[in-house]
């Protein structure tokens, strides 16, 4: 079971996710809410476990992104392991194009969201960053799909990073079994740790022509790519 918080004081909520049917003799699949005086479903739900929930602003506000095992909503659409929760739409949409195997935690930092668990292509640990998923470092190795929690902390106001502790034996390509903490420069400050961001020397999120290549790095950054090099 997994809780969050979203909101605070008199207009904070709580979510819950699991593996159930029903909450407070309401019917829920697997993930509900508590404004305070009822437990309210969310739309029909998901189609199977949830094992995360964290409250997370990618850009559109703060909302709740769910993690798990489901690969749809209770009304079929498709989410791949990871979904958000838009309260003003009362449906849950998709993350990017979601991955590729459960996810088994989440955590928010700088506006990015952490994922770890099954997913193979991304080595267990990925990170979106509003835009695109990427692999955090080289990520994790091991004989069994990694579970982990983490929970994130600055190391320095340049810096980003979280611990984590599940199931795998090398981290980065070393050798690092059960626990670790990860630190990961961020030259830039732009919340965007050096081994995933697009451009290292400045802020991924200015993109004036909107074409997908920060402004630093943009040869054109006045107007869309234009050699087809992109």
């Amino acid at each position: 079971m997994s809780l969050a918080v979203l909101g605070d004081g008199p207009a904070a909520e709580l979510f819950v996710g699991g593996a159930f049917t029903s909450v407070g003799g309401q019917t829920a699949s697997n993930v509900a809410k508590w404004t305070g005086s009822q437990w309210l479903p969310l739309a029909a739900g998901l189609n199977h476990w949830v094992h995360a929930l964290v409250a997370h602003d990618d850009g559109e506000g703060m909302a709740i992104h769910a993690g798990g095992s489901f690969t749809r909503d209770g009304f079929g659409e498709t989410l791949k392991y990871v979904g958000r929760w838009d309260a003003n739409q009362g449906a849950w949409l998709q993350v990017g194009g979601g991955l590729s195997d459960g996810v088994r935690t989440l955590a928010s930092i700088r506006h990015r969201l952490i994922a770890g668990g099954r997913s193979e292509r991304f080595s267990h640990v990925a990170l979106w960053d509003g835009r695109r998923w990427a692999s955090v470092g080289t990520g994790l190795g091991g004989l069994y799909p990694v579970s982990f929690a983490a929970v994130p902390f600055e190391s320095s106001p340049a810096g980003y990073g979280f611990f984590a502790g599940g199931w795998w034996d090398t981290i980065d390509g070393k050798p690092f079994p059960f626990l670790f903490r990860a630190v990961y420069a961020d030259d830039d400050g732009d919340g965007t740790p050096d081994p995933c961001d697009r451009c290292p020397s400045a802020d991924d999120e200015q993109d004036a022509d909107e074409d997908g290549t920060p402004d630093a790095c943009d040869e054109c950054p006045e107007g869309p790519d234009r050699d087809g090099d992109l």
